[in-house]
């Protein structure tokens, strides 16, 4: 596999464009109220991270070129057995300078239902930046911290993102989880 340097604009010209439909949701929509519901026990559920209310979910029509499209143009090959991760490295970081990153399987960035996206578009219009323009990922059915906004590089790699956000964050445990003795390994 080749290495590819391409801007919003060459994916744009030499590649066809694809459109789906995708609800992104982040994992943490409704946290507060699932805090609140009783665990095994009887008191409040032990759910790490930050209260999001209602809103963190929304639905678009998104257009851009399929991942699958550019990972083949640049030599990847679907049988490599070395390569069984797709990472997408984000370009905004977090206060030690760390960027996002989170990956995928390989299976699911090459499927030919071919529904993930390197998307420049939302509802027909440019993504505006908040929602992660001028170029995010988009992983229909999966959690949507796998949707990197902001997409600056993208590896293949024959191991699953090690990235806290990958690894310690944006997990789904079950509610009788011992955060105390939890092993992340």
């Amino acid at each position: 596999m080749r290495s590819l340097q391409l801007s919003v604009q060459q994916l744009q010209q030499h590649f066809k464009k694809a459109q789906v439909a995708a609800t992104v949701q982040c994992t943490g929509n409704r946290r507060n109220q699932m805090k609140a519901a009783p665990a095994p026990g009887g008191s409040g559920a032990q759910i790490k991270g930050l209260d999001w209310d209602v809103g963190a979910i929304s639905t678009a029509e998104w257009g851009g070129v399929l991942l699958r499209d550019v990972l083949l143009e640049a030599g990847l090959q679907p049988n490599d057995p070395s390569v069984q991760h797709i990472h997408f490295v984000g370009l905004d970081t977090d206060m030690t300078g760390t960027p996002y990153a989170a990956s995928i399987p390989i299976d699911k960035a090459l499927s030919d239902a071919g529904d993930v996206l390197l998307a420049w578009e939302m509802n027909g219009q440019p993504i505006p930046r908040d929602h992660g323009g001028p170029l995010r990922v988009i992983v229909p059915g999966t959690t949507g911290a796998r949707s990197v906004k902001w997409v600056g590089r993208i590896v293949a790699s024959a191991d699953e993102c090690q990235g806290h956000w990958q690894q310690k964050d944006y997990k789904a445990f079950s509610p009788g989880t011992d955060w105390e003795s939890l092993d992340w390994s």
